[in-house]
C-alpha cells in the first residue's frame, strides 16, 4: 500500500518514536497531522510540532501541526482532526501518544485507535511500551 497522498494522523509526533514514524511515512509521500502538546521547545527534550513539521517537510511530506494533549479527558480530538486537518480524508492513525496508556489501566482497551476505527472506518496503529 502506497501512502504517498494519503492523511496520517500521528499522536506524539513532535520527537522520538513518534517523529520517526511520522518521517518514514513523509518519505513515502504522506500527509502527516502531528498531534502533540509540545509547541514551545522543552528545556530538556528536543523537539516541537513545528521543527517535527519542518523536517516532515524536508522529508517529502506535508505537515499540520497540531496542539493537542491526548491525555486531557477533555480535549475533543475527533472534533480537532475534523475542523483541522484539511489534508485530505484521513487514511489511518498511528496512537503514538500516552492517552491510550491511561485509558487501558482502566478499560482494558485502546480507546482512541478503537474510536477512531470506528469514526472513520480507517486503519489504527496502537503501540504500547512496557506495564
Amino acid at each position: 500500500m502506497s501512502l504517498a497522498g494519503k492523511t496520517l494522523f500521528v499522536t506524539g509526533a513532535s520527537r522520538g518514536i513518534g517523529l520517526a514514524i511520522a518521517l518514514r511515512a513523509a518519505r513515502d509521500g504522506a500527509n502527516i497531522a502531528i498531534a502533540a502538546k509540545t509547541a514551545t521547545p522543552h528545556p530538556k527534550l528536543e523537539g516541537t510540532i513545528y521543527t517535527a513539521a519542518e523536517q516532515i517537510e524536508k522529508a517529502g511530506g506535508r505537515a499540520l501541526p497540531l496542539v493537542v494533549d491526548v491525555r486531557d479527558d477533555g480535549e475533543d480530538i475527533f472534533h480537532v482532526i475534523d475542523r483541522e486537518v484539511p489534508l485530505g480524508s484521513v487514511a489511518g492513525c498511528v496512537d503514538w501518544g500516552r492517552r491510550f496508556d491511561h485509558m487501558q489501566q482502566h478499560t482494558g482497551q485502546h480507546l482512541l485507535s478503537a474510536m477512531f476505527q470506528e469514526r472513520y472506518g480507517r486503519p489504527t496503529v496502537s503501540f504500547h511500551l512496557g506495564s
